[in-house]
């Protein structure tokens, strides 16, 4: 899988407050806009998304691609070291 980038979720985000109290967690709609913004093509869909993992604030996460079975589609994974975290497929167009 080729690696496209990483990114760390801050412990101060807004979007973990409240996921959850004692036990911040990275809400799994913002792993898919990160995913989404690493693809380097315009996203029309996540037809397939796999939690693996939970993942916590301050944790880096590689994001990988490959092209998908279908034209149109790419597969991606997220791992944090060894942990998947996440796995599914993205339905893309050309990038913008």
């Amino acid at each position: 899988m080729r690696v496209a980038g990483s990114f760390r979720v801050p412990l101060g985000h807004p979007a973990v407050a409240g996921h959850f109290p004692g036990y911040p967690l990275v809400p799994g709609s913002m792993i898919l806009e990160l995913v989404i913004a690493a693809c380097g093509a315009t996203c029309l869909g996540v037809p397939v998304a796999r939690f693996h993992t939970p993942l916590a604030p301050e944790q880096e996460v590689e994001v990988g691609f490959e092209p998908g079975p279908e034209p149109g589609t790419m597969t991606f994974e997220c791992r944090c070291g060894t942990q998947r975290v996440c796995s599914g497929c993205l339905l893309t167009g050309p990038a913008p």
